[in-house]
């Protein structure tokens, strides 16, 4: 029987209170994971539901072991009043307090809608396929509320987060697919914050020459060019799992390995915008650096970027105080970084792009990199004006 009686909830029968939890292996390393079930009352979020996410991510953080949410519910389940909104409140409170201590991984396979949105968007890593959606409202809330018609997909479609919010870190098309990208993400990460990442040896040889690289840069500095193809063949059998890789498209994050050691990689991509740094560049690029700092992951960043990006638009967005997130996220990490300035590296984008002034442990300049405070025409204007 239910504990709640109003409703009829007393004579309804809400299997494993819509969620079931547990513990498993993924490469043979643990790991704590939940599933909401919604086919047992729409996976609403019951208080007994969230007793039961929470105490799976209590013996988590106390084991130190990531947790993983396979997320698929209507939000808070309006028969039982106030006591879903406390678990809200704890569920909340765990992401946030857990945050850092262990990963923390969402999987979005179906709807999630309402209070239940706020999880996933607390935890460190979102996977999504595409038919799948989050929203606070969903569209029939909206509607009520404003009178307008909205579809799932522009208001809360995995595209959308994807490509416009940044919610997203990984889109796939399938579930399958989904839940082999989750497997090979937890394969970069440590268990928690007082272990190093795994060390996955592999047969790339540690003296390879990539001859490839000295055909990337075009001979006109003005020109783009991409920079994946500068990444993927730095590092082991040239793979590279990147991350947001639809949102800011003008700041490449991800991971890879070097000698089978996991290293975040953080670059900027000269193909869009002409890797200038904008307010969603820069705050993608510094919640990269903070979750690789918190994990011990190395970083090694490639620098080709001409400024932060200005004008009125960024300055009324809050450039100043958003752009200055990044420079706080590399000079507050404490792990091993490495920086390649690759072609330009002028004023403050520079400086905020892992540079020495920030703490990078090495820096390596390209043949041809150009380092200055401004770019050259910029200074010459004003210099002899």
């Amino acid at each position: 029987t239910h504990h709640y009686r109003d409703f009829g909830m007393d004579k309804k029968e809400i299997p494993a209170e819509g969620v079931i939890t547990g513990f498993g292996e993924i490469n043979g390393r643990k790991v704590c994971v939940y599933a909401q079930d919604f086919s047992a009352l729409g996976g609403t979020y019951g208080e007994m539901h969230g007793k039961k996410i929470c105490a799976l991510m209590d013996t988590a953080a106390e084991a130190g072991v990531p947790v993983i949410g396979i997320c698929h519910s209507g939000g808070l389940r309006l028969h039982e009043t106030l006591g879903p909104m406390e678990m809200f409140g704890q569920l909340f409170k765990r992401n946030s307090i857990y945050s850092g201590v262990v990963p923390q991984i969402s999987i979005i396979l179906g709807v999630v809608a309402g209070g239940q949105a706020y999880s996933p968007g607390l935890t460190d890593f979102i996977f999504m396929t595409k038919k799948s959606a989050i929203y606070i409202a969903g569209p029939a809330f909206v509607k009520a509320q404003t009178g307008k018609e909205i579809s799932d997909e522009s208001l809360g479609g995995a595209v959308m987060h994807a490509e416009k919010s940044g919610l997203v870190d990984v889109l796939r098309d399938t579930e399958d697919e989904i839940l082999e990208d989750v497997r090979r993400l937890v394969d970069f990460l440590p268990l928690n914050c007082h272990e190093p990442p795994p060390y996955n040896p592999n047969d790339d040889d540690i003296n390879r020459c990539a001859d490839e690289l000295n055909q990337v840069l075009p001979e006109e500095s003005q020109k783009p060019y991409d920079m994946h193809h500068v990444i993927h063949p730095v590092f082991d059998n040239q793979e590279f799992f990147e991350m947001k890789a639809g949102f800011a498209k003008n700041m490449i994050t991800g991971f890879a390995r070097l000698s089978g050691h996991a290293v975040g990689v953080v670059a900027n991509q000269p193909n869009h915008l002409g890797g200038v740094i904008d307010i969603k560049g820069a705050e993608k690029g510094a919640r990269f650096v903070r979750f690789c700092d918190a994990f011990n992951i190395p970083i090694i960043s490639f620098q080709d970027t001409p400024a932060y990006l200005i004008g009125k638009e960024m300055e009324q967005g809050g450039m100043i105080y958003k752009g200055a997130k990044l420079l706080h996220a590399y000079a507050e990490a404490t792990v091993p970084m490495v920086t390649v300035i690759v072609r330009k590296a002028y004023a403050g984008a520079y400086i905020a792009m892992g540079s020495q002034y920030l703490g990078a442990d090495f820096v390596y300049a390209w043949p041809g990199a150009e380092i200055s405070s401004v770019a050259p025409k910029t200074a010459a204007s004003i210099i002899f004006r």
